[in-house]
């Protein structure tokens, strides 16, 4: 979790025309603030060189590869040599606050809702084709039978993370009478689809897959309704 309200305070060196950070002395600012010592306000960007070091004083303990990865993420388009810090700090205080609520207090405000690991999982054009024909076809026999796909996965989810081994979720499909209904191909289309580590191992996350059919399963009885 980042923490954005920074101990901070500028001194100024004669010998040195580089701020000077003391985090024992406080003043509390925004990360976009505290970032535009290091770049151009005016501009909103920075100097990939000098970026890890901003981030390395945020104290935000970051490895390097993922200091690497917000500099290939925010990478400016108009520089090359440079990052988006605004963009950035933008982005993680949209986390706490609505962006110009200051100068606007009547802007809507929305819980931030933090993306679900299943989310950012992908697939080719090919696969979302198939994880759709699979996903129509289980729906289709759920919707018939009035079949209820959460509770056997609830049994099998003892601790109540929302996930199952790839092995339970074979054998729930199973003994719903769904199993049948996919193939290998389709199997391995659903399980990098809702693919969840857990413990260091690939889990499905079966509240997101449930979800889905239950989706496809209502729209196609709306579409027999009318």
């Amino acid at each position: 979790t980042f923490v954005l309200i920074f101990v901070i305070t500028r001194s100024t060196s004669t010998e040195s025309s580089e701020t000077d950070i003391d985090l024992d002395n406080c003043s509390a600012l925004r990360l976009s603030t505290y970032l535009g010592y290091f770049g151009a306000l005016k501009t909103g960007r920075m100097l990939k060189t000098t970026f890890p070091r901003a981030l390395d004083l945020c104290s935000f303990q970051l490895e390097p590869e993922e200091v690497d990865a917000l500099v290939k993420k925010y990478e400016s388009t108009k520089d090359k040599n440079c990052v988006e810090y605004l963009k950035f700090s933008d982005d993680v205080e949209a986390v706490f606050t609505t962006k110009g609520l200051e100068k606007e207090p009547t802007l809507p405000v929305h819980p931030f809702v933090p993306p679900q690991e299943v989310d950012q999982n992908t697939l080719t054009p090919q696969e979302k084709t198939t994880l759709d024909l699979a996903v129509h076809r289980l729906a289709e026999r759920v919707r018939v039978r009035s079949i209820q796909l959460t509770p056997l996965f609830d049994d099998y989810d003892r601790v109540h993370i929302g996930s199952v081994s790839r092995s339970q979720f074979r054998r729930v499909l199973s003994e719903l009478e769904l199993g049948s209904l996919v193939s290998e191909d389709e199997f391995r289309v659903l399980f990098s689809r809702f693919d969840v580590r857990v413990g260091g191992k690939d889990d499905v996350d079966y509240i997101a897959f449930c979800d889905l059919v239950s989706e496809y399963a209502q729209k196609a009885w709306r579409e027999k309704l009318y």
